[in-house]
């Protein structure tokens, strides 16, 4: 019997060469439309073939597929996450051939050009996207377009285009972070906190606001302010998709209250024992949240014994539960250049979210 196997594996031994290029022709089969391939490539990036998942987008711009424009955002969109922004730009500029005024192609096509180095194609297209009435415009539109000023270096644009977003959609969170976040990255604290003010009078739910709002309070030392914002910020976060790191939000009050206790501005014992007590329960908050980041990991434990050892050098009796040690347990003591290497794949993982957030549908 076994010789018998082995004449037909020597027959067949010729024909070897098919069954690789089978496997290949096979996934791409039924592929007949661009929402049939975006699924395609969600479902082999969700299985770690990023290889197959880019063939997929291939086959749509070789056989120039048909879909409809959200097919071609999400596709775009899903390359987009994983830094294949050139390849997004090509599934963009295919569907525009279809949809040559679309919002979201165009928006979509000057964040993707741009983000791949190609600014002159990107510029047409932000010309292009400019010639269509603002109050046709979504949120990408002028967030995208922002993003592309910003990023040549003509602010002047950008502040326009957001405060033309404010006026258009005043009860977008997003036209006030936007546009304070610029200054905020300048240092400029003062302008940012009365831009990002003015969206929490107008906006009900902002946490992405309230929370860079936090951070300029944290960068001037109004602590308490600080505080305020994200609470505030936590308010906005009941929703099913927020818009900023939960945990990142219990990790910024607790630096705020930490920053608090150590600024020697209280003077009640009573009163500082609370705020220790809040800023332990705030770090541990944060190290217990399934997005927490890895910096967090590091130094909470950390600053959790820092305020133990402040609290007990001031006869502070402090009461917290849960753990402080075993959040970060394995971190603190690994080689600075893997800790290092960790936190650079960690903003890898959250620069994928934020795309993510640029892909959903209006």
């Amino acid at each position: 019997m076994s010789g018998i196997v082995q004449d037909i594996k020597d027959h067949l031994e010729p024909y070897r060469w098919l069954s690789p290029r089978s496997d290949k022709e096979d996934f791409r089969v039924g592929i007949d439309s661009v929402g049939t391939a975006h699924e395609k490539a969600t479902q082999l990036f969700s299985e770690d073939k990023p290889d197959m998942a880019i063939q997929v987008a291939k086959h749509v711009l070789e056989k120039k597929i048909s879909g409809s424009p959200d097919d071609f955002h999400n596709l775009a969109a899903q390359l987009a996450r994983k830094d294949l922004y050139s390849r997004a730009s090509q599934i963009i500029l295919l569907g525009l051939e279809s949809f040559d005024k679309n919002i979201d192609l165009l928006s979509d096509g000057v964040k993707y050009l741009s983000s791949s180095g190609d600014t002159e194609r990107a510029n047409e297209l932000a010309k292009r996207l400019q010639d269509i009435p603002k109050d046709h415009w979504n949120w990408r539109a002028f967030v995208f377009l922002g993003d592309y000023f910003e990023l040549m270096g003509e602010f002047e644009k950008a502040f326009a285009v957001y405060e033309e977003f404010k006026k258009q959609r005043p009860y977008d969170e997003r036209a006030y972070s936007q546009h304070g976040g610029v200054f905020q990255q300048w240092g400029k604290y003062d302008e940012a906190i009365q831009i990002f003010e003015e969206g929490l009078r107008k906006v009900r739910k902002a946490p992405q606001t309230a929370l860079r709002l936090a951070d300029c309070y944290i960068e001037v030392g109004e602590y308490s302010k600080a505080i305020a914002a994200i609470d505030r910020a936590i308010e906005g976060t009941a929703d099913s998709q927020p818009s900023v790191n939960i945990s990142s939000l219990f990790w910024t009050r607790a630096e705020a209250e930490d920053a608090l206790v150590h600024s020697g501005t209280i003077t009640d014992t009573k009163e500082l024992g609370k705020y220790i007590e809040s800023a332990i329960t705030d770090y541990q908050a944060a190290l217990s949240m399934p997005d927490c980041i890895i910096v967090y990991r590091i130094h909470g434990p950390q600053r959790i014994k820092v305020l133990r050892l402040y609290a007990d050098n001031h006869g502070i009796d402090v009461q917290t539960g849960g753990r402080d040690d075993e959040q970060g347990a394995g971190l603190s003591g690994l080689p600075p250049e893997l800790l290092g290497r960790l936190i650079e794949m960690q903003d890898h993982e959250d620069d994928e979210s934020e795309e993510g957030e640029e892909g959903l549908e209006s």
